[in-house]
């Protein structure tokens, strides 16, 4: 796999880690061939970069070290290692503190976790529903975004059934919010949902979601308190906070609180400070963001597509999280 350079695309200039930043995950390249459209990103705790290929039916495992582990390559739904291991249609994606990485395995309706080692397992779901329960008793519908919660437990964005999902660490399925695709008025407590395609979990355990269809991005504190975070003014919802989102697709929160959203229908990525400041980041004409996620370094990796007339190509790009377009 190649990555193209690390650099600002807003100033074309390279972009070199402080003295205390880890090792880059992979190399400092142009991109020598295109990398396929990609659906979601997110870096390990070691280092590594993880990337999903939707039209393949697989992930990408890139070390530290520049190595590569393909995961997958064919439609379907199988457990084991990376030879046989078998996707449909993989999206989002998120670290887990032991270094293994959950994804939202969105045709096969399923919650899959993969180890450092490629190893393929089934957390939740793998039938079409909207069932709570236990492992593989519980169903999702087109499940597009995953998110880790600091102990392990993870946070579905369940796409076509307007909800967010909640799987326990001792693999219990349960709906944290939602239920409608309905206009939910999120200040008067109504945590109605239209396709949310994002979810975030942030350092003191607030949930950020998505929410498509409604032009905005909603938090639900551990307390189970709404708010609207940024979002447009739609007739049925009263203003929202800016940024004037048209689409947002993908959220992802530092331990800062800082909150950084992809705007699909600009090509856009905002970064919200806890104080409501709001900026984008920088970015290049043609170029989709699909897919968000911070680095060790405190960077924003963003994965991007570009959907050219001889067929959609991905690439991933840094971004230093202090940069404004």
């Amino acid at each position: 796999m190649t990555y193209i350079a690390e650099r600002d695309v807003a100033t074309q200039a390279a972009v070199r880690p402080g003295p205390q930043a880890p090792a880059r995950p992979f190399p400092d390249l142009e991109a020598a061939r295109p990398l396929p459209s990609l659906g979601g990103a997110c870096a390990t705790s070691s280092g590594a970069v993880v990337v999903t290929e939707p039209a393949a039916n697989r992930l990408r495992w890139v070390m530290p070290e520049g190595t590569e582990l393909a995961i997958g390559g064919a439609p379907g739904w199988l457990d084991g290692p990376p030879a046989t291991a078998r996707f449909r249609r993989p999206l989002g994606l998120a670290a887990s503190p032991d270094g293994s990485v959950v994804v939202a395995d969105t045709d096969n309706h399923a919650i899959r976790r993969v180890r450092p080692n490629g190893e393929v397992t089934t957390l939740a779901g793998g039938a079409y529903g909207a069932a709570d329960g236990a492992g593989q008793q519980a169903k999702f519908r087109h499940p597009q975004a995953v998110a880790v919660a600091p102990d392990g437990s993870v946070v579905v964005a369940d796409t076509v059934s307007n909800t967010v999902r909640w799987v326990g660490t001792d693999g219990r399925v349960t709906t944290l919010a939602g239920s409608s695709y309905d206009d939910g008025d999120v200040e008067a407590g109504l945590a109605l949902f239209r396709r949310p395609e994002g979810v975030a979990v942030g350092a003191d355990g607030t949930v950020y979601v998505a929410d498509t269809g409604n032009d905005r991005v909603c938090s639900i504190s551990p307390s189970g308190q709404l708010r609207v975070v940024a979002g447009r003014r739609r007739p049925s919802l009263p203003e929202g906070p800016a940024p004037d989102l048209r689409w947002p697709t993908n959220v992802v929160v530092a331990p800062t609180g800082t909150v950084y959203v992809t705007d699909a229908a600009y090509g856009l990525v905002h970064r919200i400070e806890p104080d409501g400041r709001a900026t984008v980041l920088p970015h290049e004409r043609g170029w989709q963001p699909v897919g968000l996620a911070l680095l060790p370094s405190g960077e924003v990796l963003v994965a991007e597509t570009n959907w050219a007339p001889n067929g959609p190509r991905g690439r991933l790009r840094v971004v230093p999280s202090g940069v404004a377009g």
